[in-house]
């Protein structure tokens, strides 16, 4: 019903009184009892406008012309007595942090988490940024957080704080958070390893990231790359051949054997990691 909501309101905000005839609004026709099916487009009169308006009212809590679903389960129980229309998932507004052999993680009034433990808090208990001086993992996929004690983690950094990027609402608020750590040095993104992935270290103005320590013996037929993965990135935006902070021997080796290793594979297939300075 979440999807319902939302396209309701998007219309009424619009103003647009047609939309397209797909599952979703054929779905939307059949509740409210609103709208004309006229081929591959639906019509809307005023009055069903203010049907769908009313439809949201009483089902959702909120004034689509004015509100929007709340963010949080408690958040949108306040309003509506289904508390599964909020946006997001539970953990969706949340920070995620953890350490491979436990020990301090920049969260208010915290003590030290045992190995292998993450804690879970929303932004605003988070350490002011400046005061962190560990070096601090940036996590891409949140599947890893539960296995930061197994993941081979380079000499220079045999501890680091993780953070998991996040994915929902919470991506925004850890990037900002993540920006105004004063010594660029510490923030060490470890992403796939694929032309997104390098890219998508240039949203936290890192100076360095993590990357598989032998990346020259990964080829386009290793069992663990996802050359077609590589092409459906390279299809919608050549990310790699103009970003001059990677090696360009680097930048060949991806290109020419169409290199996509996903954070898990790494993880699964033992690669060992290192660090990578940017030029």
């Amino acid at each position: 019903m979440r999807r319902e909501i939302e396209a309701i309101r998007k219309a009424l905000i619009s103003g647009k009184r047609e939309v397209s005839a797909n599952q979703t609004w054929k779905r939307i026709c059949q509740i409210t009892e609103a709208g004309d099916i006229e081929g591959k487009k639906i019509r809307f009169t005023q009055a069903d406008m203010e049907r769908l308006r009313s439809f949201v009212i009483r089902e959702a809590g909120f004034d689509p012309t004015m509100d929007t679903l709340k963010n949080g389960r408690v958040e949108q129980s306040t309003v509506s007595v289904n508390e599964k229309l909020a946006r997001g998932g539970v953990f969706d507004s949340m920070v995620i942090a953890g350490r491979p052999k436990g020990g301090s993680v920049p969260i208010k009034e915290m003590g030290e988490l045992p190995a292998g433990a993450l804690a879970c808090v929303s932004i605003d208990k988070m350490m002011p940024p400046k005061t962190v001086s560990d070096p601090i993992v940036i996590m891409e996929n949140g599947a890893m957080m539960a296995h930061l004690e197994t993941i081979r983690w380079p000499d220079d950094i045999p501890n680091p704080i993780v953070l998991y990027r996040g994915h929902g609402i919470n991506l925004p608020e850890i990037k900002k958070w993540v920006r105004e750590v004063p010594d660029r040095a510490l923030i060490i993104p470890f992403f796939d390893f694929d032309p997104e992935g390098i890219d998508m270290t240039r949203q936290y103005e890192a100076q360095r990231c993590i990357v598989p320590r032998n990346w020259r013996a990964i080829v386009n037929r290793s069992p663990y790359n996802n050359a077609t993965k590589y092409m459906k990135q390279i299809s919608k935006r050549d990310l790699l051949s103009q970003d001059t902070r990677i090696p360009s021997a680097m930048r060949r080796h991806i290109a020419q054997n169409k290199i996509a290793v996903m954070q898990e594979h790494i993880l699964s297939h033992d690669l060992p990691i290192t660090i990578m300075n940017f030029d």
